[in-house]
């Protein structure tokens, strides 16, 4: 069986978009204190909830333990804004199938008119083909025995994403990470406020620092001045 799991914080903009088309999968909502119709919005789309402190890194392995009580045997980890293509069940059921050893991920689809989206589009695709690397807003499926194996998610409160990929690429290899045959959009406005160069860029020195072991806390220094 496979669930869905989606941490949330306020998240009821980014949930209007996206959990429309996820109302008939098994859904986990792995909440840190909503005040808005988050948590009124995933009832509304049949999902179970889940509790507790805030930072995706705890939120995702709550929802992963849930997920693993209930007996799924593969965990998709999403965020709230994640739109996915039609295709995307389509694809995650012959992944499973076909590459059952495999950690599976979403294209980057195209996230806006102009030059800055194409490259954004373009260098995630070299990262996730040079270094293995999807991040977690490129969706992350994952089978059960394969996230047990490397200790699940931990409780980092930035680039959990990264952790628990760099050590998913020691355990299974970087040839059993593979990109799906289907897309996803995720909502740039942060991009477009901040400039699609200088936070690109800022992401990639963060995530170059946290690869060179700096304490995640001074990152998180860095990553909440901006």
């Amino acid at each position: 069986m496979l669930t869905l799991i989606i941490p949330t914080r306020n998240a009821e903009g980014a949930l209007r978009g996206s959990l429309p088309r996820l109302a008939s999968e098994s859904l986990i909502i792995s909440d840190s204190g909503s005040e808005d119709d988050s948590l009124g919005l995933a009832l509304e789309a049949g999902a179970s909830l889940c509790f507790g402190s805030a930072g995706r890194g705890p939120q995702l392995a709550r929802g992963a333990k849930l997920a693993s009580l209930r007996g799924s045997d593969w965990f998709l980890f999403l965020h709230a804004d994640a739109k996915l293509s039609p295709n995307w069940r389509a694809e995650v059921d012959h992944h499973m199938k076909a590459y059952p050893e495999s950690v599976g991920y979403f294209r980057y689809g195209r996230q806006g008119d102009g030059f800055w989206p194409w490259l954004q589009r373009v260098l995630v695709s070299l990262r996730c083909w040079a270094w293995k690397l999807p991040y977690g807003d490129q969706g992350l499926l994952i089978s059960a025995r394969a996230y047990v194996s490397v200790g699940g998610y931990s409780d980092l409160p930035l680039f959990e994403d990264v952790d628990i990929m760099n050590r998913l690429k020691a355990r299974i290899g970087r040839s059993n990470i593979r990109p799906l045959g289907a897309f996803v959009v995720t909502d740039t406005s942060a991009y477009e406020a901040q400039g699609w160069w200088k936070r690109g860029w800022r992401n990639f020195q963060l995530m170059r620092g946290f690869q060179r072991g700096e304490s995640v806390s001074h990152l998180m220094q860095k990553y909440y001045n901006d």
